[in-house]
């Protein structure tokens, strides 16, 4: 049986969790309906795009190579991969072009929506940690809930970066 006291904790970690996505989820969106197209707010988006080109079509000729590791174009492109397999639009055109033009917007928001989920997925990651330091389980609910609205977090879980997912796997 969960004591009060249980109930009351898990509570406050799944509003934790919660609030954590709210603040996140927004700026998987913004720059989306500037006029003229698609503009990317984070300059090491575009090399994560850039790398994403490459693995949806080795033929592509991509505009410069990064040096960037290729993790987090690869969470974007087998998404891409699942989605034009169930299309029936699976190709890799030797002419060296992707599948269709909105390919580059829907590998921002993607990549964007992947950030999001690291980033929430690493308040629980913080709140276990502190629970296992800490005697006090006010402290892991407050470092849950100070990660989940820590400004430099949620802005980086805001983008199609490497910079959250990262922190998560190094918090594990």
């Amino acid at each position: 049986e969960i004591s009060y006291m249980q109930r009351s904790r898990i509570f406050l970690l799944l509003a934790a969790l919660l609030a954590a996505l709210a603040v996140r989820a927004p700026g998987v969106f913004w720059g989306y309906n500037f006029p003229g197209g698609w503009h990317g707010h984070h300059v090491n988006e575009y090399p994560h795009v850039q790398l994403t080109k490459g693995l949806i079509n080795p033929y592509l000729k991509l505009e410069w190579q990064h040096p960037y590791p290729k993790g987090m174009a690869t969470h974007v492109a087998i998404p891409v991969h699942v989605w034009n397999l169930v299309r029936g639009k699976l190709r890799v055109s030797r002419a060296g072009e992707l599948p269709d033009p909105p390919a580059a917007i829907r590998m921002i928001v993607i990549g964007r929506v992947v950030s999001v989920l690291y980033g929430v997925a690493s308040i629980l990651v913080v709140f276990l940690l502190a629970r296992n330091l800490f005697s006090d389980p006010r402290v892991s609910l407050l470092s849950a809930w100070i990660f989940a609205l820590g400004g430099l977090h949620v802005s980086q879980s805001h983008f199609f970066v490497a910079d959250v997912p990262s922190l998560f796997w190094t918090l594990l």
